[in-house]
């Protein structure tokens, strides 16, 4: 199992890095606009409060956070951090097992003298860790760009709370990866799924903020442990163990339906 376990590690090293860097690019992005903003931030709200609501929340300004605020700031840039990062969970689950079979390449793997379970259990603890990669970068960054320009160490908790809510959404959508990638029999249709359920679960959020429609809240995995919610109310725990349910019976459906599917090189 260590064998497959750095194997894929080695194999999946290099998209780890472009999605790092792409992660890298949207934080310098939004630090070097940070001073831009505060510095016309009159203007900048007026503009705001021109735009229809729906303009707003699709684009991660809250009212009862101003985008003029330090945090305010930050739900902002957490938006565009979590679509990369969901997308990238997403990608990972959906993509990880069922490589092989895209690749032609089962039988260099699955013939190996290892029980297929551990064969999944190998390639899910590199999905995990690559996501772990992800959410570490992204607080690194919300860090080094926000922290040290405003001099404020006080939303340094407040930052740690959103990664970790974005760490377990994360988990969430590749979950659903891994399980779509057992389902379906082509990895391109595992993969759509799991991009098709990130943009729903966003749009669902937007309409949820939107409308103010909360009975929706478990359609969108985005809104359980969203930026403004965390830093108002900190974790809900129905939200929480939801979730971990969610992660837990996607990864048994993964298991129990990979050991019974008919491989095809």
């Amino acid at each position: 199992m260590k064998t497959i376990f750095f194997k894929e590690l080695k194999f999946n090293r290099k998209p780890l890095i472009l999605w790092s860097a792409i992660m890298l690019l949207l934080g310098l992005f939004g630090g070097a606009e940070y001073p831009v903003v505060m510095s016309s931030v009159d203007t900048l709200e007026t503009s705001l409060a021109a735009l229809p609501k729906i303009a707003r929340v699709m684009f991660g300004v809250y009212d009862r956070f101003p985008l003029a605020t330090p945090i305010g700031y930050i739900m902002c840039m957490f938006l565009w951090y979590t679509m990369v990062a969901f997308a990238h969970a997403a990608i990972v689950g959906a993509s990880i097992i069922s490589k092989e079979e895209g690749n032609k390449t089962v039988e260099f793997i699955f013939t190996k003298p290892f029980p297929r379970s551990k064969v999944i259990s190998a390639k899910i603890g590199v999905a995990v860790l690559n996501v772990a990669v992800m959410t570490l970068i992204t607080w690194i960054i919300s860090i080094f760009t926000m922290v040290f320009q405003v001099k404020d160490t006080s939303i340094n908790g407040e930052i740690s709370l959103i990664m970790i809510g974005m760490f377990l959404t994360q988990l969430m959508f590749m979950a659903f990866g891994l399980m779509f990638s057992a389902i379906f029999q082509k990895g391109t249709t595992a993969l759509r799924c799991s991009i098709l359920v990130v943009i729903l679960s966003y749009v669902i959020s937007v309409f949820i903020e939107y409308t103010g429609i909360y009975g929706l809240t478990f359609l969108s995995p985005s809104w359980y442990f969203n930026a403004p919610g965390l830093v108002s109310n900190g974790f809900n725990l129905f939200y929480f163990l939801f979730a971990v349910l969610i992660i837990f019976l996607s990864i048994g459906v993964t298991y129990k339906k990979y050991e019974k599917r008919d491989l095809y090189c």
